[in-house]
């Protein structure tokens, strides 16, 4: 978490200062207050409503709202406290309008609706395959926020937890115009935040006469999730996306999100992820092995396995090498069940791949040797592939946690302390 940041400036008492003329081509608005000045430059992020600006002599940016509006998440900003949440500096009154003010915020570089899309995805022509590195980083980070800020609003699990105030019941704008991200260290960080007063119209729930009621804590939360998936949606619009990209906009738009259930969305896993995923599922199975000194069909986790449908992994099987028992003699290639296709990616995709590279009889060009081109190779051919294999391991309680929160050095260490 980020370190707690300083109450800003809020409007007391009258402003001075004015519109300024620094050229006639960009003219800047300046205003003063409690001894701190805030020059805005006419100088917009394009496609957002951010101006840029100057406080004190630092970067900044600002945008124009409503006098009530801008100290209401002047307000709810500095409650807040996590690092992908805009870090509030203060409130101006706006010196030519008196039902506006300024509200300024620590400087951003662009917008999600600014980035190209091959930023945020891996496009091929006119598909969409999946998240970039900094797409899958840009979205863990967008739930991470909200989850924040669903807990942090009264009555939430945040607000109820010792010394930590809650949030008034203002949701956050979330469309990619309203998202944004800056540079920190060379690294980027996605960044939201932008409050607003009440839900979209429609979100809003509405009376028997028609008139529309306050929304609850319950309702902003769920509205929150919905605009995060229109959002991914219209990220990827014009593209024909994967079935990850397509089921997870679809749960968050849809289905009855708990950030527990959203980490399971194979859409969020990066291959690295679902490499892990496949070893710990191997992984309880070996243990199984290696104490009843047996083979994998004879194990109690093998027989559960052995009664679930196969990924339909066969004609990408007949590309490998057949498979061996535990005599090391060849078996036939077979995928008649769910055992049969995690064997097969732990043994031929996950490990020993380096092995099988030399007379693996498909697109070598193709399947390449990194963990990214061999999952890819595997998604294109089987798209739900994931999806399938992540909701059969949950539903049978194997594993807790979603593999997206190991720690990328130590996986294994607290996987194995974790099924104990």
């Amino acid at each position: 978490m980020a370190g707690r940041r300083r109450a800003g400036k809020e409007p007391v008492g009258e402003t001075s200062g004015g519109p300024v003329v620094g050229n006639q081509e960009n003219p800047h608005i300046v205003i003063s207050n409690q001894g701190c000045t805030l020059i805005i430059e006419n100088n917009k992020i394009p496609g957002t409503p951010l101006q840029r600006a100057m406080c004190e002599g630092r970067r900044c940016v600002a945008m124009s709202r409503t006098s009530h509006d801008a100290y209401n998440m002047h307000i709810t900003l500095t409650i807040c406290d996590h690092p992908n949440i805009l870090n509030t500096i203060g409130v101006w009154a706006d010196p030519s309008d008196s039902r506006k003010a300024y509200i300024a915020v620590a400087s951003v570089d662009n917008a999600l609706s600014g980035l190209e899309k091959e930023q945020m995805f891996c496009i091929e022509g006119q598909l969409c395959r999946g998240f970039s590195d900094l797409g899958f980083k840009v979205f863990r980070d967008i739930f991470s926020a909200v989850q924040y800020v669903n807990n942090k609003y009264e009555g939430g699990a945040t607000s109820s937890a010792s010394n930590s105030l809650p949030i008034q019941l203002f949701p956050m704008k979330l469309e990619p115009k309203n998202i944004f991200f800056k540079i920190v260290n060379g690294e980027p960080r996605v960044m939201l935040g932008y409050f607003k007063k009440q839900l979209s119209d429609m979100y809003a729930i509405r009376s028997s006469r028609g008139a529309r009621r306050e929304s609850t804590r319950e309702e902003i939360q769920k509205a929150h999730w919905k605009e995060v998936g229109r959002c991914l949606t219209e990220l990827y619009n014009n593209y024909e996306a994967s079935s990850e990209l397509t089921e997870l906009a679809e749960f968050l738009t849809e289905g009855e999100v708990t950030y527990e259930s959203l980490l399971w969305q194979p859409g969020i896993w990066d291959a690295r992820t679902k490499m892990q995923f496949i070893r710990e599922i191997y992984f309880l199975l070996d243990k199984e092995r290696a104490s009843l000194k047996c083979s994998f069909e004879k194990t109690p986790r093998g027989k559960i396995l052995m009664n679930k449908s196969p990924l339909g992994f066969l004609p990408i099987m007949n590309e490998f090498s057949p498979p061996l028992d535990h005599n090391n003699q060849e078996k036939p290639i077979a995928d008649n069940h769910l055992l049969d296709s995690v064997i097969f990616l732990r043994n031929k995709i996950v490990a020993h791949f380096h092995a099988e590279y030399e007379t693996f009889k498909g697109s070598k060009v193709e399947i390449g040797t990194s963990v990214v081109t061999r999952e890819r190779y595997i998604q294109k051919r089987k798209p739900d592939y994931m999806i399938t294999l992540a909701k059969a391991i949950r539903e049978l309680g194997w594993i807790a946690e979603s593999p997206v929160t190991r720690d990328e050095n130590d996986y294994m260490a607290r996987f194995s302390k974790m099924t104990i």
